[in-house]
């Protein structure tokens, strides 16, 4: 089961690190070749995997 979060933790890390690269290059506040560090969106899509496979999150979310 940690395998699979790790996953979904990546997913929603090249999601949301895509969707906001593609936020700042339609606001073009930078270039096409600005570089984008992936970290902090690491981070945040492994807190939200946390916070949402919790016990208590995954009780509200079941049927």
């Amino acid at each position: 089961m940690a395998v699979r979060l790790v996953f979904y933790a990546m997913i929603v890390a090249f999601l949301l690190g895509g969707l906001t690269g593609v936020a700042i290059n339609m606001a073009k506040r930078r270039g096409l070749k600005a570089e984008i560090p992936m970290g902090p969106f690491l981070a945040l899509g492994a807190a939200l995997i946390i916070a949402i496979s919790s016990p208590g999150v995954t009780s509200l979310l079941a049927p």
